[in-house]
């Protein structure tokens, strides 16, 4: 799919800190725009917050001031990002689920274990760009998102100011991080094209959705309200994927 990510530079800021911005449209058609996530965080070179990444991903209600930050752990030629609590972090106002998962201790770097994000270049020039959260209790590392991404002569402008720091490091969701990237400086979104249709036989659920016309994946449900008991099935075409997954998050996640 068109995922576009940048790395910019604050030249206007005195310690030269970092922004990092992705588009995530996903399979949706250029008249949905205005619904398409996006992800903006906020990297920290110096100070207090060395090291620190606040990351702010898009749509969120404006009340929110923090969602997720993280803290990089340099190696070699890779940095790798990790969940991170702040001070004042309470567990029930934030989606992840740390103690059912029994992950933030789970490895020599604390909140790795939940969730991590690294980003590498390669020796061809390609940035290696890999997500990974916690499987299920009991099982390895689910690959979130790992894709290998090539540099494109486009970048996005900076045209606002950076969060402040120690308390007032905080996403600005009613001003500055309620819009997604300029189209502009992502051309793919610009030349989008939908992808060819694939007949679905319809199944014997009472709930049919078609997920993803590339690769044929379709979620399909029942839900018997009387005895509590909800039945899925998700399929995909054999030759465009080796296996197929299905996940649960917490609402508003």
């Amino acid at each position: 799919e068109n995922l576009t990510f940048s790395i910019s530079r604050d030249d206007l800021g005195s310690e030269s800190d970092y922004v990092f911005e992705a588009n995530l449209p996903f399979d949706a058609s250029p008249e949905f725009r205005d619904y398409w996530s996006w992800q903006r965080s906020y990297l920290r070179v110096s100070g207090e917050e060395r090291g620190q990444l606040l990351h702010c991903p898009g749509p969120r209600s404006p009340r929110l001031q923090r969602v997720a930050m993280m803290q990089g752990h340099r190696d070699g030629d890779a940095v790798t990002f990790c969940l991170k609590k702040w001070p004042g972090y309470v567990d029930s106002k934030h989606p992840f689920p740390f103690h059912s998962l029994n992950c933030y201790h789970s490895e020599d770097l604390e909140g790795c274990g939940c969730f991590n994000w690294t980003l590498r270049v390669d020796p061809e020039g390609y940035l290696d760009y890999e997500v990974s959260m916690a499987g299920s209790v009991g099982r390895e590392h689910s690959r979130h998102m790992w894709v290998k991404l090539h540099r494109i002569p486009f970048s996005p402008s900076l045209n606002f100011s950076f969060p402040g720091t120690g308390k007032d490091f905080e996403c600005d969701y009613a001003f500055r991080d309620e819009h997604q990237t300029p189209l502009a400086s992502c051309p793919f979104a610009q030349t989008f094209q939908r992808p060819s249709r694939r007949s679905i036989s319809a199944g014997s659920f009472q709930h049919c959705y078609n997920l993803d016309l590339k690769t044929g994946l379709v979620l399909e449900w029942d839900l018997d309200l009387q005895n509590s008991i909800l039945k899925v099935q998700v399929s995909a075409w054999s030759n465009l994927a080796d296996y197929v997954s299905i996940g649960f998050r917490p609402l508003g996640g």
